[in-house]
């Protein structure tokens, strides 16, 4: 399968596990903390909003945050980043920055991400992973 180029990611589960696991350090196998609530025909969880059938287990795997989506949960991504020393930026675009409404700039060291977005969110998850992939 081609690998999509990170300025083409769509918004949406894909973009948000990517972001999850190479910028957040998240795991594919974190139990999720969140409460269980059957209702006919199957659960599900109050915390990640996941689904399953009556005979799943009562734990499931963590749903990654909806960070490309989410402008409050991309915005932790950005203070994590900023931790670690990274400057980072996010405006609304101008003309001569791109076509899309929202920019985001990440600068580690010599080295500057850039990424626009349909949203801010959008923007930030972009130039995040594009600084950890650098």
């Amino acid at each position: 399968m081609a690998r999509i180029p990170i300025d083409e990611m769509e918004p949406g589960g894909t973009l948000d596990e990517l972001v999850a696991r190479r910028v957040l350090g998240w795991s594919l196998r974190r139990p999720c903390p969140g409460e269980i609530v059957r209702m006919p025909g199957g659960w599900r969880c109050r915390k990640c909003g996941k689904t399953g059938p009556d005979e799943a287990a009562t734990q499931h795997p963590e749903l990654p945050p909806r960070s490309s989506t989410n402008i409050g949960t991309a915005w932790k991504i950005l203070e994590a980043l900023a931790r670690e020393g990274a400057r980072v930026e996010v405006s609304a675009n101008r003309p001569e920055r791109g076509p899309e409404p929202w920019c985001a700039v990440i600068v580690q060291g010599e080295r500057e991400y850039r990424a626009g977005g349909e949203t801010a969110a959008l923007a930030i998850c972009r130039a995040a992973l594009k600084a950890r992939e650098g």
